[in-house]
């Protein structure tokens, strides 16, 4: 209210993959189903006057193993979507742009932020909200065992092996023939078929010496830095524009710390960075729903956040205050 509405702008949001149609889609080769819950929010975004890009990122509408959490891929992806995006709808290079996103796209959006000044110097990056980025893998790791969506951390290790063939004997090393076919499983699935054939599973019934996944992470210095490298873990690289990084004190899949501290780290590297609490109660832990809640009830405090930055509004900062 009070605040003109800006025309012809461009916000993207780094999740989920391309479907045959906006709302949902099936593979018939091996029955994943995805359903694209953030639909409403893009409809909202593209109402409210911004052009609106979804970003596929690899594995995710186009051709490899998807990598859950590499900061890096996810990041250059976005920024080739701004690229494409201003040049398919004939915008000037300089229009405002501005990163969206929640969960794995707070990550992929942050990770954009981070290296838009290397990658995509050309771009008029005006501002970024991250929504509970899955910032350090092995505090993610460690939250997501035994929970609903356990399956997500397969993604990450798949990716990671792909991209890593000098670590593909760490699948014989350390996986027992659950966990073989664990690691299969989730190679090619939806969240909706990993909750369907993973939930609730610890990750030590997976192993052959009894570990869970977070304890391998930690004690293996092979794995360890790859998956705690700046291409996975956020907060590494300064930032060129102002964000606003928001996440559930009760978060029950991506924990506020790991949130927080990445949002002092850019703090320390004299970025302009808000950081926000949200303080829904906890309930059902483990079943998503203190993750989910935040990122319905705060879409608001994203938009305006972002809406103020395309009007020139001054960034807020509470760097030093949380």
């Amino acid at each position: 209210p009070g605040k003109r509405r800006v025309e012809g702008l461009t916000i993207y949001i780094g999740t989920p993959p391309r479907a045959g149609v906006q709302f949902a889609g099936v593979n018939l080769s091996n029955a994943a189903v995805n359903l694209n819950y953030e639909y409403p929010f893009y409809a909202a975004a593209s109402a409210m006057g911004y052009r609106v890009i979804v970003a596929d990122l690899i594995g995710l509408g186009t051709p490899g193993q998807h990598t859950y959490v590499n900061h890096t891929e996810e990041g250059h992806a976005v920024l080739d979507a701004a690229r494409a995006g201003l040049a398919f709808s004939g915008a000037p290079e300089d229009s405002p742009v501005a990163f969206y996103g929640y969960s794995q796209g707070g990550g992929a959006a942050a990770g954009a932020a981070e290296h838009a000044a290397s990658y995509a110097p050309e771009l008029n990056v005006k501002g970024t909200f991250a929504g509970a980025p899955p910032a350090s893998l092995d505090a993610v790791a460690g939250a997501i065992d035994n929970h609903m969506i356990e399956g997500v951390l397969g993604y990450a290790l798949n990716g990671a092996l792909a991209r890593h063939p000098e670590l593909a004997s760490l699948q014989d090393e350390y996986f027992n023939d659950e966990g073989k076919r664990y690691m299969a499983s989730t190679a090619n699935e939806c969240i909706g078929n990993s909750v369907a054939n993973w939930a609730f599973r610890d990750t030590r019934t997976l192993t052959k010496d009894g570990r869970s996944f977070s304890e391998i992470i930690r004690d293996d210095e092979r794995l360890r830095n790859v998956l705690l490298d700046s291409n996975y873990k956020l907060g590494s690289r300064a930032l060129n524009a102002p964000m606003m990084v928001l996440n559930g004190r009760n978060d029950d899949t991506i924990p506020w710390g790991q949130a927080r501290d990445t949002a002092a780290d850019y703090c320390a590297s004299d970025g302009t960075v808000k950081f926000v609490t949200d303080e829904t109660p906890s309930v059902l832990p483990r079943s998503v729903i203190n993750h989910a809640v935040p990122m319905i009830s705060q879409v608001g405090t994203g938009f305006q956040y972002i809406n103020d930055r395309f009007n020139d509004v001054p960034a807020p900062s509470n760097c030093g205050q949380f």
